[in-house]
C-alpha cells in the first residue's frame, strides 16, 4: 500500500489531526499576544458590531474632547468598587484608556473577580487613532 492510498483511507483521523494542532496553535498564538481578552482595534471593531459596548476609562475632560464613536464613559474608580452598579454581568465590554495599561488591569480584575465578559484595546485609544478609525472631536 503506498501512502497516499493511506491518506486517502484516513482522512477522518487527518482531519482531527489538523484540527488539534489548529487550535493548539491559536492558543499558543494567544499567549504570545499576551492575552485572549487583549483587543487589536480591528478586533474590537468586530465585537462592538457583535453588540459589546465600549467603556472610556480615561478622564472626562478627555472625552469630552474626543472618544470612540458610540462609547460611553466611565469613572475607573466607580467601576472598580461597584461594578454592579454600571455592568451588567451577561453582556460583553470593551474598556479603553489613554495606552491600555489602566484598561488591560480593570478588565482584568472585573473577569476574575466577578466574572464579568471584559476585554481591552490593546495600546488603548492611541492604537485606535492610530487605525484611522471613527473619534468624535468637540
Amino acid at each position: 500500500m503506498d501512502i497516499f492510498q493511506f491518506l486517502s483511507d484516513q482522512t477522518v483521523i487527518i482531519s482531527a489531526i489538523v484540527v488539534v494542532v489548529a487550535l493548539i496553535l491559536q492558543e499558543f498564538i494567544s499567549d504570545r499576544r499576551g492575552s485572549k481578552y487583549e483587543l487589536t482595534p480591528e478586533e474590537a471593531t468586530v465585537r462592538l458590531y457583535k453588540g459589546a459596548k465600549l467603556v472610556d476609562l480615561r478622564d472626562k475632560e478627555s472625552f469630552r474632547q474626543c472618544h470612540i464613536k458610540g462609547a460611553v464613559w466611565h469613572n475607573i474608580k466607580q467601576l472598580e468598587m461597584y461594578p454592579d452598579k454600571s455592568l451588567r454581568p451577561k453582556r460583553s465590554y470593551i474598556f479603553y484608556c489613554s495606552n491600555g495599561t489602566q484598561s488591560a488591569e480593570l478588565a482584568t480584575l472585573l473577569r476574575n473577580k466577578s466574572g464579568y465578559k471584559t476585554y481591552f484595546i490593546s495600546h488603548g485609544f492611541e492604537a485606535w487613532q492610530e487605525a484611522g478609525l471613527d473619534v468624535i472631536t468637540n
